[in-house]
């Protein structure tokens, strides 16, 4: 018969009467077997019943061995009579034919069950004695395991008592303070090892530890013994022992710490660079502030302007030439900086043209188009130019590729015709001609009293809009805007008509620079 037992039980013998082996048996077995065998025959009896009973309730007793063989049995003859005894056989694993051999079995009856009994517990007592020296393979193995996790980590580990004591380290934390266990164990981890402005917080976090708060995430600075420092991350957990103590968990930061420390002094050079260039924008937007027109110039005459940023690409001028005054308005690709650069380009050239040339729109734009062509680097400029006179009521200009001026007339709006524009200023030279671009040429127009010229950049057509996933320009309610409110004082209307842009955009920001000029035609 079989009994189910762990593998790792290979040949051992309680008893064995062909060896000289002097393991005791039980004293009851002995007593049992002796008796038995001096009131036997010399006849052997196989009794597999009794064999299989044993089996079964040491299956029942021990369900959770399986898969596991052992041969037992009694083997009596007259070897034993000298020196009798019981063996228990499981020296191959191999199947026995026969289990229990037992002699005058009508005689030995009642004594079986004392035997069985036994048995019973002499195999209890042996797998369980193999089923602990296997459970503790597994906890020498596992804390083995864990051992060599907890030294070999890159996260050093180190065991204090309330008050900081060190009372273990692992191989991690030893080698980043570059001594041995010897030296540290017993130390106080606060006072040694921890740098002194994060001391007081270090006591905090080994207090709360040891009371049962878990700590994360405390930043602290450790110094080796060759004055190294390390930038850590604390983290801690309580455990129970004799008494309660805290495990610390250190993970390197001092690799990030001095990547941070970099960035941050990166970023202080950027904020502090920022600085002064704001400073320099403010100055330069005062600068181009002053290079706009007084808006008291001539009476029937208003600007407004509106930059995106700090500096615009749009720009307007006003000035007397002769008896008529001119009207100058122009739009630099792009915004910011560069074009604003520009601007003030035009601004130095206007200053410094003839009344010749200001005479002649056509030509000044020409003369324009030379001046900063060595400077757009591929900014261009649309621009018109009008000479307006006050005696007359008559306008000349013209236009280089600007978008066409409103006027009024009997609360009506019309753009006014510009057949005749050229290109933008800063594409080409004046030498050179181009199929797609005209160049510049004068037109005129009789305005009467009481009509209104708009002049304006392209920014307050473009001003858009997402409403219902369609987008919405302000193009589309400029000319009745421009109409709704025509009765306005000239100052109060372009301020009225900005108001408006401002309410149509909303939360919406503004996408370009915007410049308006009105005259009044009195």
């Amino acid at each position: 018969m079989q009994l189910l037992i762990p593998n790792s039980i290979t040949e051992k013998s309680l008893y064995s009467a062909n060896d000289n082996s002097k393991e005791e048996i039980p004293q009851g077995i002995r007593n049992s077997i002796q008796e038995i065998i001096s009131n036997s025959g010399n006849g052997f009896f196989r009794i597999d019943s009794i064999s299989l009973e044993i089996s079964q309730q040491f299956d029942k007793t021990h369900p959770s061995i399986e898969n596991q063989k052992i041969v037992y049995g009694f083997k009596f003859g007259s070897e034993l009579l000298k020196s009798p005894g019981l063996i228990l056989l499981d020296f191959t694993n191999q199947s026995m034919e026969k289990s229990l051999l037992i002699s005058d079995i009508d005689f030995i009856q009642d004594k079986m069950v004392f035997i069985k009994d036994q048995v019973l517990l002499l195999l209890s007592n042996f797998v369980l004695q193999i089923q602990n020296s296997e459970k503790d393979f597994k906890i020498l193995n596992q804390y083995i395991e864990s051992d060599d996790l907890y030294n070999n980590s890159p996260i050093g580990y180190i065991t204090v008592n309330s008050i900081g004591d060190i009372l273990k380290a692992n191989i991690t934390f030893l080698d980043w303070i570059k001594l041995p266990k010897k030296k540290i164990v017993g130390h106080n981890l606060i006072d040694n090892f921890i740098l002194p402005e994060y001391r007081e917080a270090m006591r905090d976090l080994i207090l709360n530890v040891i009371q049962g708060i878990n700590v994360n995430e405390l930043e602290v600075e450790i110094k080796s013994s060759k004055s190294n420092k390390l930038f850590c991350l604390v983290s801690g957990r309580n455990y129970f022992d004799k008494e309660k103590f805290a495990r610390l968990s250190f993970f390197d930061m001092t690799e990030k710490a001095i990547i941070k420390k970099m960035l941050d002094e990166e970023m202080e050079k950027v904020i502090h660079n920022n600085s002064i260039l704001n400073r320099d924008l403010e100055m330069a937007a005062k600068i181009q502030t002053r290079l706009l027109p007084s808006n008291n110039l001539f009476p029937f005459v208003e600007y407004i302007y509106k930059p995106l940023d700090q500096l615009g690409g749009d720009f307007c001028d006003l000035f007397r030439v002769g008896e008529s005054i001119g009207i100058f308005i122009s739009d630099v690709a792009g915004h910011g900086v560069p074009s604003a650069f520009v601007t003030a380009i035009l601004k130095s050239s206007i200053e410094k043209s003839s009344d010749e040339l200001k005479n002649d729109p056509a030509k000044f734009l020409a003369y324009l188009n030379e001046s900063i062509i060595d400077f757009c680097d591929g900014r261009f400029v649309t621009a018109i130019y009008c000479l307006y006179n006050e005696n007359t009521k008559m306008i000349k200009f013209s236009c280089a590729g600007h978008p066409s001026p409103y006027y009024l007339r009997d609360n009506s709006v019309s753009s006014l015709s510009l057949s005749l524009s050229g290109r933008p200023l800063g594409i080409f030279p004046m030498i050179e001609s181009h199929p797609k671009y005209k160049m510049y040429q004068n037109e005129e127009l009789q305005l009467i009293s009481g009509d209104r010229l708009i002049f304006y950049t392209d920014g307050l057509l473009e001003a858009g809009i997402v409403d219902s996933n369609q987008e919405v320009f302000f193009e589309d309610l400029l000319l009745d805007k421009l109409i709704l409110h025509s009765k306005l004082p000239l100052r109060q209307y372009l301020n009225k008509i900005i108001y408006e842009l401002d309410m149509f955009l909303g939360d919406h920001p503004l996408e370009d620079d915007i410049c308006m000029i009105g005259l009044d035609i009195s």
